[in-house]
């Protein structure tokens, strides 16, 4: 028999469902295949002459769930063609922005693999978590989506009010770790879910693999921790990895990270150096790559700019392209009934992927 499934929601910034294909039979998947439908991206050159402003707010709106991380990288590619230093203050709050959306996206994810594993209760409360978290953007930044704080050189604006941030860290630490102790200690889930989807470190390693999904399979790759930019270097991130390489672990991964997100906002919301948030930016021609550690994997924005100080072209790589390119081989063998929990534990959700722009 042949399956076919969308996996949505979709919000904006959306490039299109993730359609799963899959051939089973007796009850066990014997092929699979995924495909995104979507709207063609802009190429390289369809940036050509816009503003370094023009060209932020286009990045920025590739992704809702993902719009700080590339709004970031682009900035840090343009700050490095500019070869200017952004102050300690910026840095910090840029930190705070990023963990803000890696925390949303993780509370998510795991809520996802929850219900999908037959856990509506715990599910239910992480998303209350999950909105919580958006709800605070909000109150930071105005928005629940697309903040449109960072420019090359620092913020658009200092954040002044950051003990709503303490208090987000406060509200969610105890019970956040009550429950996913008690999931952790569900034996049915556990059983469920352990083995299901396996992705070895060997496979990882060949396609390059980066992002909660590796470090699930214990590949030791953070470039928060390992190329740090922002102010992760003043913070220092621990990294967490996972030996299981299966649903299970993929899902500890993305539990374990809402924790240390957690330390990180509470760290920068209590201590975040005083002073400017930003200094002018004078961009001559010149070509650079930014990468950063979005909440899916490592995500790159090449920038090239004119004498002028204007775009000659933007390439990006989504973090997901990867992901969906492996997933297929990860279901091959597993029972049909597993099919939806091995996938949410994946964290393929809105604006994860699409195709690179080169």
């Amino acid at each position: 028999m042949h399956y076919r499934a969308s996996i949505g929601p979709f919000y904006p910034g959306w490039p299109g469902p993730l359609v799963l294909h899959v051939e089973v039979e007796e009850g066990i998947v014997q092929a699979a295949e995924t495909a995104v439908l979507g709207a063609e991206r802009p190429q390289a050159s369809a940036w050509e002459g816009l503003s370094i402003s023009q060209g932020l707010e286009r990045i920025e709106r590739l992704s809702a769930p993902l719009s700080c991380a590339y709004a970031l990288a682009y900035c840090q590619a343009v700050e490095a063609i500019a070869g200017c230093t952004v102050p300690a203050r910026s840095r910090a709050l840029r930190v705070l922005l990023a963990e803000l959306e890696r925390l949303a996206n993780h509370l998510y994810v795991a809520a996802q693999v929850l219900r999908t594993a037959g856990l509506p209760a715990e599910a239910d409360a992480f998303l209350g978590w999950w909105e919580r978290t958006v709800r605070t953007q909000q109150q930071l930044t105005g928005r629940r989506y697309f903040p449109s704080l960072l420019r090359p050189g620092g913020l658009v604006r200092d954040l002044e009010e950051l003990d709503i941030v303490v208090g987000l860290v406060r509200e969610l630490k105890a019970p956040l770790y009550r429950l996913a102790h008690r999931v952790v200690a569900n034996r049915s889930f556990v059983a469920l879910l352990v083995g299901a989807g396996l992705l070895t470190r060997e496979s990882v390693e060949e396609e390059g693999l980066g992002g909660p999904v590796a470090r699930a399979s214990e590949s030791p790759v953070d470039l928060r921790c390992t190329q740090p930019y922002a102010g992760y270097g003043e913070l220092e991130p621990q990294m967490v990895t996972q030996g299981g390489g299966d649903a299970f672990a993929r899902w500890m991964v993305f539990v374990l990270e809402t924790f240390e997100s957690l330390r990180l906002l509470e760290a920068v919301g209590q201590d975040a150096p005083r002073g400017p948030v930003g200094v002018p930016v004078s961009v001559p021609a010149g070509e650079a790559l930014a990468r950063v550690e979005s909440p899916v994997g490592p995500l790159g924005v090449r920038v090239r700019t004119d004498a002028d100080g204007r775009l000659l072209g933007v390439w990006y790589t989504p973090p997901g392209r990867v992901l969906v390119d492996l997933l297929p081989r990860t279901l091959f063998g597993q029972p049909v009934d597993l099919l939806a929990p091995i996938v949410a534990s994946w964290g393929l959700g809105p604006g994860i992927v699409g195709e690179a722009v080169r």
